[in-house]
């Protein structure tokens, strides 16, 4: 069975009928989504508008709300969208709120489209690349798809190269061909537009500390996979085979 891989770029671009999605977000979404799974939140829940996750947290008034706007912590939240901040955090079963620029509304979209055929929907970073690219192997081992699997990348940041740069790796690592290496994608995630005000220490707002995060690369332990529910979408982590 062959695969065909699609890769797009941007919040709400047009997407095919496909058999699996992988919304990317490098800096930062999906490095803080990984780090907080890492740090063991049971959930995330999605939200697209500050509104929206501030009803969330009065719904959920025990979970950590994180989240930004122009990379910005929002006001009255608990968190930003920092994973460095987030691996300060014991999450110990508790579920995490989250609203972000390119991400969350990327992914609220790769879900609408989704429905129709009831297709996974994979979420990810750099940290969690090779988790995903498993995954997708690992669904395509199990059979399901019977000729041609149809799979589409989104690269979330609508100018990013640092969500393009991942995007590739991961197409090179489900078709196993040749691709970007862990240290070409690493060295385009630091030398991205989107980097470059984390590592400019004139600007304190923003932690260096953070690209260290996202231009990692994470074991292969779990993806994560962004679904409907009757309270709202939401990310869990889903333990890969062994």
């Amino acid at each position: 069975m062959t695969i065909d891989i699609q890769i797009s770029q941007g919040h709400e671009p047009p997407l095919d009928a496909a058999d699996a999605y992988i919304v990317i977000d490098v800096i930062r979404a999906f490095t803080t989504t990984q780090i907080a799974f890492d740090n063991g939140a049971a959930r995330v829940l999605l939200a697209g508008e500050v509104d929206e996750a501030f009803a969330l947290k009065r719904a959920h008034p025990d979970a950590i709300l994180a989240g930004e706007r122009d990379a910005i912590k929002i006001d009255g939240f608990d968190l930003g969208n920092s994973p460095a901040a987030c691996a300060t955090i014991d999450f110990a079963g508790r579920t995490m709120i989250l609203t972000t620029t390119n991400g969350v509304r990327a992914t609220l979209h790769a879900l609408k489209s989704a429905a129709p055929q009831g297709a996974p929907v994979l979420v990810t970073g750099f940290s969690n690349a090779l988790a995903s690219a498993r995954f997708v192997r690992e669904l395509q081992a199990q059979g399901r798809v019977t000729q041609k699997m149809r799979v589409h990348l989104v690269a979330s940041h609508p100018t990013g190269t640092e969500d393009m740069a991942c995007a590739e790796f991961i197409r090179a690592q489900i078709l196993g061909e040749a691709g970007p290496d862990t240290a070409q994608v690493t060295e385009r995630i630091r030398k991205s537009d989107a980097a470059q005000k984390f590592l400019d220490p004139e600007r304190p707002a923003f932690d260096a500390r953070d690209i260290d995060f996202c231009a990692a690369m994470g074991p292969e332990k779990f993806a994560m996979l962004a679904q409907p529910h009757p309270t709202g979408p939401r990310i869990i982590a889903r333990a890969l085979d062994a």
